[in-house]
């Protein structure tokens, strides 16, 4: 099963147990309301047709990035929506190229680089979890990875210059994070 079609199981089984497991009151109304409309929104994420427009190194070991994304309904091809993801970055294809990208994107030059990468995550870290934000709406899913086999050139100043997966289609089990050490400054050419 792909990692979008899981996520999106998830999510209506979510969105279900949300909706028909609740009471009913003033308050309560609104909140379900507040639900369904989230739903909605995290349905139209994961199946209308999308586009990755940035992607920003947000921690460096492990590596993890926040991606922008633009929608395309098929309902209004020309009103285009945004949503962001945050997750981590699978070790598969990310090489030393990848890795002087992603400091780049951070003007600064590569001092370590490490696949394999073991860590220990933080109470804090949401080192299993994705961050989605879609108008001003966050919320949190199961997930890991977001991309994987990233394909950059050794000018490459950014991810966004790179070939990569599609969003959450990866081969990647828990242990195979990346880690990164920036340091300095980079002059970009």
């Amino acid at each position: 099963m792909s990692h979008s079609i899981f996520l999106l199981s998830i999510t209506v089984l979510f969105c279900l147990t949300s909706i028909h497991g609740a009471q009913s009151s003033s308050g309560l109304d609104r909140m379900l309301k507040s639900i369904d409309e989230t739903c909605s929104h995290i349905h139209s994420l994961l199946t209308y047709q999308r586009k990755i427009i940035n992607i920003q190194v947000t921690k460096e070991a492990p590596v993890r990035i926040k991606i922008d994304m633009e929608l395309t309904s098929p309902l209004a091809p020309l009103a285009k929506q945004h949503f962001s993801v945050e997750g981590m970055v699978c070790q598969n294809g990310f090489d030393r190229n990848a890795a002087q990208a992603a400091c780049r994107s951070r003007k600064k030059k590569l001092q370590m680089f490490s696949t394999n990468y073991e860590w220990t995550p933080s109470p804090t870290d949401l080192y299993d979890k994705c961050y989605f934000e879609y108008n001003n709406d966050p919320f949190v899913v199961p997930c890991e990875f977001v991309l994987d086999n990233f394909n950059c050139t050794s000018d490459a100043t950014s991810l966004n210059d790179c070939s990569y997966t599609a969003l959450f289609q990866h081969q990647c089990t828990n242990d195979m994070h990346v880690g990164i050490g920036c340091g300095g400054t980079c002059k970009l050419i």
